[in-house]
């Protein structure tokens, strides 16, 4: 099952609120200021840095594989006051008509990409759609173990709207 099509529906808007980490934006904000606008967010969701960059005046768009996830964000784009430019597209396919002096992936995204020939496929599409001289920031990430007592614990959230 690839993510665009798991980050759909129920689990699309349990996302946000049951999510395990929460990814800052000061980090993204740094590498974006120092290695130039514009600047693209590969797999922004509808939660992470991406909004926070909008609403900070960067030259950003956003990118997802999940048609419910891109919505989600506009929305929240709206509901926030900001004009966001989100597509819809797939990190290993991008087909966008602008090229960036900064890309970038929020978190673990990249760990999502199901096998290494989608993974060199994604660095390739990054590559396309940076300019001469611009930067990707691709972070790698390795959960710590689960603690044994914690492995088949329910967990709860409550949303917004109660």
């Amino acid at each position: 099952m690839r993510a665009a099509d798991f980050y759909t529906g129920i689990v699309a808007e349990a996302y946000g609120p049951l999510r395990g980490d929460v990814v800052e934006a000061g980090p993204y904000l740094d590498f974006v200021r120092a290695e130039g606008e514009p600047a693209l967010e590969l797999g922004c969701g509808d939660v992470g840095p991406f909004l926070e960059l909008v609403a900070a005046g960067i030259d950003v768009e956003g990118v997802d594989s999940s048609a419910d996830m891109v919505r989600r964000c506009r929305e929240k784009a709206a509901a926030q006051g900001l004009t966001a430019t989100v597509h819809h597209q797939r990190m290993e396919d991008l087909a966008l008509p602008r090229r960036f002096r900064s890309v970038y992936l929020a978190g673990a995204t990249f760990n999502l990409l199901p096998d290494d020939a989608t993974a060199a496929a994604a660095l390739l599409s990054i590559t396309r759609h940076l300019v001469p001289g611009g930067a990707a920031l691709v972070p790698l990430w390795s959960p710590p173990p689960t603690p044994a007592e914690q492995i088949g614990r329910v967990r709860e959230a409550v949303t917004e709207q109660g």
